[in-house]
């Protein structure tokens, strides 16, 4: 989640097409929701993969800001990482 991070504060960020209007709620959900999912809150585990997911603010915000490679990469060890959630 770090990476995630590190690259959406990095810089300007297009979240036109997400539900978020700006970079820290977004970066706010992620730290809210990996910190219940990981003390075992289904709840959280799934907006987990909502947000990971093909369709979801992260790659929407990826694609628009032009790291979408990166973002599939980071997708795919997400989708491994958590498999147990």
């Amino acid at each position: 989640m770090a990476e995630v991070v590190a690259i959406l504060r990095a810089g300007p960020q297009e979240l036109g097409w997400t539900s978020y209007a700006a970079v820290d709620d977004l970066v706010e959900d992620l730290r809210q929701f990996t910190e219940r999912a990981v003390s075992g809150d289904a709840g959280a585990a799934l907006q987990l993969r909502v947000l990971f997911a093909a369709t979801g603010a992260l790659q929407t915000a990826s694609i628009d800001s032009g790291w979408a490679e990166t973002f599939l990469d980071l997708a795919e060890r997400f989708d491994r990482e958590s498999a147990g959630l």
